[in-house]
């Protein structure tokens, strides 16, 4: 019995091995693809996009003095529209963004001021565009070699009198968008709302999470808030855009964790047929691991022609398919029957929990709790102590006492 568990653990060990070489296999033909289409890609929808404060200069006796909006009431919507590029997915997505300002002269005197806003770098336009300082229309200025725009305008503002900037336009960009502030900057009475087409929202670990409750909308979308009334220093806000589910990545995490549910199916496998006495030789664990194995490997190349539900199903169906009609033939269905459920368990779902991020654990959780009850209950009545003592070799009977032994011819 323990030369038989150690031809299954080597038999385990080289199909982790595989699914190991097959993991890096992926991962390096999925670095390689998305670095020959990630710039293609961003040549087309631009990078990732970061939209700046406005500000204004005036000058006294000090010297160019920095004025800041006293009101900023901006709206955001960013929709969200994955694309393909050869076998890769890209983040990319539009977005509109419109705003009002208000800038106020804090001193006694008329005040000549230069306005100032900076659009986010993009070499794919700018559409829609509206630049307005009250009735008046402004053209963009360009600065030469930063690859951005430069709005401004120079106009006089009465003493304690207000005057507002209105900015509107829609441009694409890719992976992440950013609203930012210049460092130790003191903001007033800001709020921003922003709206996206998806819930699978994330946030940049150098970006502030909604200040406002997030609102659900009926497109399926959310409305995010964020509302400054008083803030030195304010932090960034920005959205990440989700992962598309749709990529090589998917199938390398599938590889990877594949041998975890090898070895639960075996331990299973092992158990009830040790109850049931029926064994099984290590080649038919080699070829219950092969089985096992047709499952990532065809999910990682179907993935490059189909859709990535359909080419889950497809090469979790083979995998099932192979693994329980060969038990059938081998051993019948006392096997047969507890196989299947555990390898749809813990292959199937719970290679399927990668496709909904975040509950991976948990599945593997709650499986191996429902497989121990199981065990625990379905062997309850079983008394290892006389199944361990049948499984031991029997000794060789000694030699009869007292029975001379032939003599050697002479």
């Amino acid at each position: 019995m323990i030369k038989r568990l150690i031809l299954i653990g080597i038999i385990a060990a080289l199909a982790t091995l595989a699914w190991w070489i097959l993991g890096s296999i992926i991962l390096a033909r999925t670095h390689s693809a998305y670095g020959n289409t990630r710039n293609a890609v961003r040549e087309l929808w631009g990078p990732s996009l970061e939209q700046k404060h406005p500000w204004a200069i005036y000058r006294d006796a000090s010297g160019d003095v920095v004025l800041l909006p006293s009101e900023t009431i901006a709206k955001v919507r960013i929709d969200y529209e994955p694309r393909r590029r050869g076998l890769m997915w890209h983040r990319t997505y539009v977005v509109a963004f419109s705003a009002d300002y208000t800038f106020q002269n804090p001193t006694n005197l008329a005040l000549p001021v230069q306005l100032f806003i900076q659009l986010p770098a993009t070499r794919t336009g700018v559409f829609d565009f509206e630049f307005t300082t009250g009735a008046e229309s402004l053209t963009p200025q360009p600065l030469d070699g930063t690859g951005s725009t430069t709005l401004s305008t120079r106009l006089e503002i009465a003493p304690g009198a207000t005057v507002p900037l209105h900015v509107a336009f829609k441009c694409r960009g890719t992976d992440r968008w950013r609203y930012s502030f210049t460092p130790d900057s003191h903001v007033q009475n800001f709020t921003l709302n922003l709206e996206s087409n998806h819930r699978d929202i994330d946030f940049p670990l150098d970006a502030t999470s909604p200040t406002e409750p997030v609102i659900e909308n009926a497109d399926g979308g959310l409305t995010m808030g964020w509302r400054y009334s008083d803030v030195i220093g304010a932090p960034a806000i920005a959205l990440e855009m989700p992962e598309p589910i749709a990529s090589a990545w998917l199938a390398a995490k599938v590889s990877f964790f594949a041998p975890l549910s090898l070895f639960i199916f075996f331990g299973v496998l092992w158990i009830v047929g040790e109850v049931k006495k029926t064994l099984l030789h290590p080649m038919n664990y080699f070829f219950l691991a092969a089985a096992f194995f047709a499952f990532p490997l065809l999910f990682a190349y179907l993935l490059e022609v189909i859709n990535a539900h359909l080419a889950f199903v497809i090469a979790a169906t083979t995998s099932l398919v192979l693994v329980g009609g060969y038990l059938r033939m081998v051993a019948g269905g006392a096997l047969f029957r507890i196989a299947l459920p555990v390898q749809f368990v813990y292959m199937a779902l719970f290679s399927y929990s990668f496709f909904l991020r975040g509950y991976t654990g948990l599945t593997i959780t709650i499986g191996c709790v429902l497989t121990l009850g199981a065990l625990m209950f379905s062997t309850a009545g079983v008394n290892w102590a006389q199944l361990w003592q049948e499984l031991r070799p029997t000794p060789p009977l000694p030699a009869p006492v007292g029975v001379p032994c032939e003599s050697a011819p002479e």
